[in-house]
């Protein structure tokens, strides 16, 4: 996409930008987990912003604070 990364902000959508299609999105959540050894909880997530890149960003944050206090 040639995208500038100056120019994506929090407000980001993946999904609706067209970088990931829905089983993209699903197999990047998947890697993030296994990657960095996460569970992401999206139970108090507004479905809406699920895509966004700074609240997911925000999740994988929050992910891996609780897996640092276990």
């Amino acid at each position: 996409m040639n995208l500038d990364p100056t120019q994506v902000g929090e407000s980001f959508d993946l999904i609706d930008s067209g970088l990931v299609d829905s089983m993209d999105f699903l197999n990047l959540i998947d890697r993030i987990e296994q990657e960095f050894e996460l569970s992401i909880d999206f139970c108090d997530l507004d479905p809406s912003s699920l895509t966004q890149l700074g609240r997911l960003l925000d999740l994988i944050e929050n992910a891996g604070a609780k897996s640092a206090l276990v």
